[in-house]
């Protein structure tokens, strides 16, 4: 019964592993996806893909990469309108969180 179970578990992280692994393949660089994204939210999403419950802000972003304000909240709010995040506000700060279904999406 505990090698059965065992068994579940490293099946259910292979088949996360592969459709992250899927997801990424879709963010590369010249994909038809990646195509309508620029470098900066493909680097966000392979980020999201990563750690799902990470929060994202505006701010972050902005430092991250190197741009101004209205860049950052371009790049975030673009992908809130392509269905890929969504935005909570906490306060007055943006808050950002990848989709609960994003790898799923991505294909």
């Amino acid at each position: 019964m505990l090698l059965k179970a065992i068994a579940g578990v490293h099946g259910y992280i292979a088949r996360k592993q592969q459709a992250r692994s899927e997801a990424e393949a879709l963010l590369k660089p010249g994909s038809r996806l990646a195509r309508r994204l620029n470098h900066r939210q493909r680097a966000l999403l392979l980020n999201a893909l990563k750690y799902p419950d990470k929060p994202f802000t505006i701010a972050v972003h902005q430092r991250t990469h190197g741009v101004v304000y209205d860049t950052a909240r371009s790049d975030l709010l673009g992908l809130v309108a392509a269905k890929l995040m969504r935005q909570d506000r906490h306060g007055k700060q943006h808050v950002f969180h990848a989709v609960a279904n994003l790898g799923d999406k991505l294909k």
